[in-house]
């Protein structure tokens, strides 16, 4: 017999499509040393959500090869750096030597990342691949956040839609960082009146190395 807690879950799934990604984050793309582990609080979510996605991944690929033939396997690399007295890595989609020369303007400092009582992730909706784009950055943005910068990320809280919480509610206390793949201009911006910090491209491919520049340039600050 299914639970009610069981079966109120399944019918959340597809309007917290977004917000699983997000909380999916495999653990050799961010890491801290600590002496401390934090982890161990979201092992079995973790794990459910491993298992959901990597049979999701396998299936996908698998039909896919079968349409158009394999494909290249995704190469990372990593990144290490020391961030208040703890060493920490991050792995980058582009390599590490070509960062600093990406056509990405970076228009916000740590400052203006940390200076708030809240941040607030806001997602826009589109069909096919597009959010899994934008989660080459958000999905690193919130565990960073919490490992490196040690800022209380509420999932369940600051992971909204668009069209519910926006640009158009940040405050500088009450910050909103907003991802938008399909915009004019390539870059992560800051509105210092409202307090709102936006990741814009052009194409959605452009969000994985947007953020390898992002993080590249608060990392070396």
């Amino acid at each position: 017999m299914v639970s009610k807690k069981t079966s109120s879950k399944k019918k959340v799934i597809k309007n917290k499509e977004v917000e699983k990604k997000v909380e999916k984050v495999q653990a050799d793309e961010i890491e801290v040393k600590d002496e401390e582990p934090r982890w161990y609080h979201y092992t079995i979510v973790s794990l459910i959500f491993i298992l959901f996605f990597a049979g999701a991944y396998f299936a996908l690929n698998h039909f896919e090869d079968k349409v158009s033939g394999p494909k290249t396997k995704l190469v990372l690399y990593d990144y290490y750096f020391e961030e208040g007295g703890r060493e920490g890595k991050i792995q980058f989609y582009t390599p590490v030597d070509e960062i600093e020369d990406l056509d990405f303007i970076i228009a916000v400092s740590k400052f203006d990342l940390l200076n708030s009582e809240e941040i607030y992730f806001s997602f826009f909706e589109y069909n096919g691949t597009d959010n899994g784009e934008v989660v080459r950055t958000s999905g690193r943005l919130v565990p960073f956040l919490r490992k490196v910068y040690r800022y209380n990320v509420d999932i369940d809280k600051h992971i909204v839609k668009a069209a519910n919480f926006s640009c158009l509610n940040s405050t500088p206390n009450i910050r909103v960082i907003e991802f938008n793949p399909y915009s004019d201009k390539n870059g992560v911006f800051y509105d210092s009146s409202t307090g709102c910090i936006e990741f814009l491209t052009d194409d959605p491919k452009k969000m994985g190395p947007l953020g390898d520049k992002f993080f590249y340039t608060l990392i070396n600050e």
